[in-house]
C-alpha cells in the first residue's frame, strides 16, 4: 500500500501492484502530513488536527487536538501506541506532542530545541526520526521520552518528505 495526501484535504490509499486507488480518507482542510503505522493497521493524517484512521475499514478511530496552531508533521511509533505531531510554535522552535490513543489531548514530548519548519519525519523500529532542515538527523525514543542526535546527512534538505521501505529511511524532494 501507498498513501498520498493532497491540499484538497484527502488522503488516498493506492494499490502499488495494480496502480489503482483503494480508498479515500477525508481529513479536511490543512492537511500537511500522512504517516502509516509500522504494522499497517492505522493511518495518521496531520494538519489543523491529527486524525487516526482504521486502514482496513476506512473509518476514523480518533481525532486529536493539540498545539493550538497548525500541525506540520505527524507519525506513529510503534503500531498505534505513540502517535506524534510536530508544529512550529511561531518562534521557529519545534514542539512535538505525543498522544494517548484512548484520549483526545496531546502531552508535550521532551524538548527538542531545534527549528521544525521544513523537517521530515519517519519511524523505524519504534523510534521517530526528524530529518532536516539542513543536514541534521535526530532520533526520538518514545519509551524513554528522550532525543539524541544522529549522523548528519551528506546533503542539506529543507521541505523534504521521508518514507520508510524495508527498514530504511528515504528522503526525497527539497531545496
Amino acid at each position: 500500500r501507498l498513501f498520498s495526501g493532497s491540499h484538497d484535504g484527502t488522503v488516498k490509499m493506492w494499490d502499488v501492484k495494480g496502480g489503482g486507488e483503494v480508498r479515500t480518507f477525508g481529513h479536511g482542510v490543512g492537511l500537511l502530513s500522512v504517516c502509516a503505522s509500522p504494522c499497517g493497521k492505522y493511518l495518521f493524517s496531520a494538519g489543523e488536527t491529527v486524525e487516526m484512521w482504521d486502514v482496513a475499514g476506512g473509518g476514523e478511530v480518533r481525532s486529536f487536538t493539540a498545539h493550538g496552531l497548525g500541525v506540520t508533521s505527524g507519525c506513529v511509533a510503534p503500531c498505534g501506541k505513540h502517535p506524534f505531531s510536530g508544529a512550529d510554535d511561531g518562534t521557529g522552535e519545534a514542539r512535538f506532542e505525543r498522544y494517548d490513543p484512548r484520549g483526545d489531548a496531546g502531552a508535550p514530548a521532551a524538548a527538542w530545541g531545534r527549528v521544525a519548519a521544513g523537517a521530515a519525519t519517519a519511524v523505524v523500529a519504534g523510534r521517530m526520526y526528524v530529518i532536516g532542515p539542513g543536514r541534521a538527523v535526530d532520533e526520538y525514543d518514545p519509551g524513554g521520552d528522550r532525543w539524541r542526535s544522529r549522523r548528519d546527512m551528506p546533503t542539506e534538505r529543507t521541505e523534504a518528505r521521508a518514507a520508510v521501505v524495508g527498514g530504511r529511511i528515504y528522503v526525497v524532494g527539497a531545496f
